[in-house]
């Protein structure tokens, strides 16, 4: 909530994953926004009794509403776009 826009969207999107709707915003502005959310989880450490500290790193797919886009049409492109970063290695954020 530090980072992104009141008029943003978050909600969990399955098991890890969550998805942000930034309406009004280019592809160019959402990676911005998505590098300093990216940028301030990395310096953050969780301290847990079982595990000790845990970095926190995020990966994460961003796609651009098309005209002809549905809903699912935009998640899948976004979806392909998170498999990339995953597959690339971690924190890293794709515009797809």
């Amino acid at each position: 909530s530090e980072i992104t826009r009141k008029k943003d969207l978050l909600g969990r999107y399955g098991g890890e994953e969550f998805l942000i709707v930034f309406p009004e915003c280019g592809g160019e502005q959402a990676r911005r926004i998505l590098e300093r959310l990216r940028e301030n989880m990395e310096t953050h450490i969780i301290h847990t009794p079982k595990s000790g500290e845990i970095q926190v790193t995020l990966r994460a797919g961003i796609a651009e509403l098309e005209e002809s886009d549905g809903v699912e049409e935009l998640i899948r492109r976004a979806d392909k776009a998170l498999y990339h970063a995953k597959n690339i290695g971690r924190n890293k954020v794709i515009h797809g």
